[in-house]
């Protein structure tokens, strides 16, 4: 389902069957790249805790992917636990709230990923599907400011 639409509303009839056994291989296949992902990470910290990484591995490890969004947010690495980041730059919602007055307002940005980085283990997932598969995919929120805020426009009914 997507978007309240089935795959029936997408591909004739006759070839649902079809479509529906290749998104299961689909989702079957990242399940399994997201197990091996996080599976190296885990086997590479610990061979960097205990020295053990060959030269090539050393250098990988410390090579670092920087992520150039608008937005950061912290979240529980799927891998060792420690805080990774998420990258993002679409905001998907904006949720105002007011103080006693108009100009005590706080905003949130709910951002949606685009890639997980964590620099403890390494653990890299740069592919939305991947972060599906790891449950990542919700959005993170970020602090906004008042200039997030999109007003309706005023109407001059005089």
């Amino acid at each position: 389902s997507h978007m309240g639409r089935t795959v029936e509303d997408y591909v004739d009839r006759s070839h649902v069957m079809a479509v529906n056994a290749a998104l299961a291989t689909r989702k079957e296949s990242m399940k399994h790249q997201l197990e091996a992902r996080i599976g190296r990470a885990r086997t590479m910290l610990s061979q960097f805790e205990s020295g053990t990484l060959s030269p090539r591995q050393l250098r990988e490890w410390e090579s670092k992917t920087y992520y150039l969004t608008s937005h950061r947010g912290d979240v529980e690495c799927p891998a060792c636990g420690s805080d990774a980041t998420l990258y993002g730059d679409e905001v998907v919602n904006v949720d105002v709230s007011y103080g006693r007055d108009d100009w005590d307002v706080q905003v949130t940005l709910t951002i949606a990923p685009i890639a997980l980085s964590c620099e403890h283990c390494s653990l890299e997932l740069a592919d939305y599907e991947l972060l599906v598969e790891a449950g990542l995919d919700e959005g993170f929120d970020v602090e906004g400011s008042s200039d997030d805020i999109e007003y309706e426009p005023e109407y001059n009914n005089e």
